[in-house]
């Protein structure tokens, strides 16, 4: 199934008042589709390429709970930990954000009730995106090259990550997924809705750093992947992977390598533990490489 078909499906599980809302959008809006916010007390808005487009459907407080118990299958207590994230995955990859009123207990998230307001983002993938760079993340004998690919927000990270997944999965490699905020697989009920290659173990919703050294033990990897790393755990867990023979693949907010080496994963910078460094900008379009370099910094590409 298409994930624009999925989208719409999700609109048929609305309590029936609000079911047909997305009417008010023609073919081509549909198609351009991005967001779909809800305010308890206010109207739909759709959002996508085509700018902002509100219906005249005005959502009860008590509507949008009963928006969110359908999206959820009636089971908001079965979903409880993946919602005290803000958001869960649907069927299709797509991603539904909840505010409300936070219950906590000894200092975390213990349960969100009263919502006061949900965004329904379109899952996306883009088959073939990784393409022009696949060429230099592979050595002459066909090993991968550690890569961190490092861009502002909303410069599709995670879309390139996700392609350059499938396309070493489907060459051949073992690639484990560790997909802490559930983005790169958006797995749902076991099954990532995005395509990961045939070879692609997933591990979702796990921290980063716990993920790494599981997937080391119990999967055999070539290479592992996981998105936004940060944290000196996450520099410790990259340096087991490494000295354990295993790829990594990963990324990070940035807009160079300088300000990178003061960051607290400066000392893999230092240490070349990363021999390809892919920089990415959203013009001319989304996901576009601006850069390569290699493990001195020094450019191999445009």
């Amino acid at each position: 199934m298409e994930k624009e078909d999925s989208f719409e499906m999700i609109f048929r599980r609305f309590p029936e008042e609000y079911r047909h809302c997305i009417d008010i959008l023609t073919d081509e809006e549909k198609e351009k589709l991005e967001e779909v916010r809800v305010k308890a007390e206010g109207y739909l808005v759709f959002a996508g390429g085509f700018g902002e487009k509100a219906s005249d459907i005005k959502v009860s407080q008590r509507g949008l709970t009963l928006i969110v118990e359908k999206l959820l299958d009636h089971s908001v207590y079965a979903h409880m930990e993946e919602l005290c994230s803000g958001y869960i995955t649907v069927e299709g990859g797509h991603r539904i954000g909840i505010c409300g009123r936070v219950v906590m207990d000894n200092g975390s998230i213990k349960h969100i009730k009263e919502f006061s307001s949900i965004n329904i983002r379109k899952g996306r993938e883009v088959i073939g995106c990784s393409r022009s760079i696949q060429r230099f993340l592979l050595d002459e004998k066909d090993d991968f090259l550690n890569t961190l690919v490092i861009s502002p927000p909303k410069c599709g990270k995670t879309t390139l990550l996700r392609d350059i997944v499938r396309t070493l999965s489907e060459k051949g490699k073992r690639v484990s997924v560790v997909d802490e905020r559930s983005e790169l697989c958006a797995v749902y009920k076991g099954v990532p809705q995005y395509d990961v290659g045939r070879r692609t173990d997933v591990l979702d919703g796990c921290k980063k750093s716990k993920g790494m050294s599981l997937m080391i033990r119990s999967m055999s990897p070539e290479l592992i992947c996981t998105d936004e790393i940060g944290s000196e755990e996450d520099v410790a867990v990259i340096k087991e992977a490494v000295s354990s023979g295993v790829g990594v693949l990963t990324s990070i907010h940035g807009m160079s390598l300088e300000e990178l080496r003061t960051s607290k994963i400066g000392q893999l910078i230092e240490e070349k533990v990363f021999e390809r460094y892919l920089f990415l900008s959203a013009a001319p379009k989304i996901g576009t490489v601006t850069e390569v370099l290699d493990k001195y910094g020094r450019r191999i590409d445009a």
